[in-house]
C-alpha cells in the first residue's frame, strides 16, 4: 500500500475541516501531544487512513497493546470519521470515552464501524484502551423511527446521528 499524499493543503481525514499539517499529523510524527480523548482518537484514526501503524502502536495503552498491528488487509480504506458523542476527557481528567462511526470501503463494498471507546491519560499524555464494537441500524438492517433514539448508544435521535447520512 501506498502511503497517501500528507501535503499542507489536504484536509485532515479526521473531518475536523482543518488542514492535515495543522490538525493530527504533527501529532502523528511526534510534534505536538494530543490534548483530549477526541484529539488522540482522530489522530489514531487519521494514522489508519494514512498507514502511521507505528503511531497507532505507540498511542496504544501498554496494557492492552498488541505486539504488532499490520493495516494494508484485504483493500480497505477509511472514508470518513463521525464523533457522535465525547465524554468530558479535557482539563484534569484521566478518563474518557468517545462514540464514533467510522466509514470505510472493502473490495468495492461499503461498510461502517462503530465504536465506543475508553482512553486514560498518564503523566500528560492521552492512550487508547480498548473498545465496545457498537450495532448500527445499517448493518443490522434494523428499522428504527428518525425520533427514536439511535441504536449506536451516542444517546442521540437516530435522524441527528446515524440516521443523518
Amino acid at each position: 500500500m501506498t502511503q497517501p499524499d500528507t501535503t499542507a493543503e489536504n484536509p485532515c481525514p479526521c473531518g475536523s475541516g482543518e488542514l492535515l499539517s495543522f490538525c493530527c499529523l504533527p501529532i502523528i510524527e511526534g510534534n505536538w501531544r494530543a490534548t483530549t480523548a477526541e484529539q488522540l482518537m482522530r489522530s489514531r484514526y487519521s494514522a489508519y487512513v494514512l498507514d502511521y501503524p507505528s503511531y497507532i502502536l505507540k498511542s496504544w495503552h501498554p496494557s492492552t497493546r498488541p505486539s504488532s498491528l499490520k493495516l494494508d488487509a484485504n483493500d480497505l480504506s477509511w472514508t470518513e470519521l463521525r464523533v457522535l458523542d465525547c465524554s468530558d476527557g479535557g482539563g484534569a481528567a484521566f478518563h474518557s470515552e468517545v462514540t464514533f462511526c467510522a466509514s470505510y470501503r472493502q473490495q468495492g463494498e461499503q461498510g461502517e464501524m462503530c465504536e465506543r471507546s475508553r482512553f486514560l491519560q498518564q503523566e500528560g499524555e492521552w492512550f487508547y484502551v480498548d473498545g465496545e464494537s457498537l450495532t448500527t441500524p445499517t448493518a443490522t438492517n434494523v428499522k428504527v423511527g428518525r425520533n427514536q433514539p439511535c441504536p449506536c448508544g451516542s444517546g442521540r435521535k437516530f435522524k441527528k446521528c446515524c440516521g443523518g447520512r
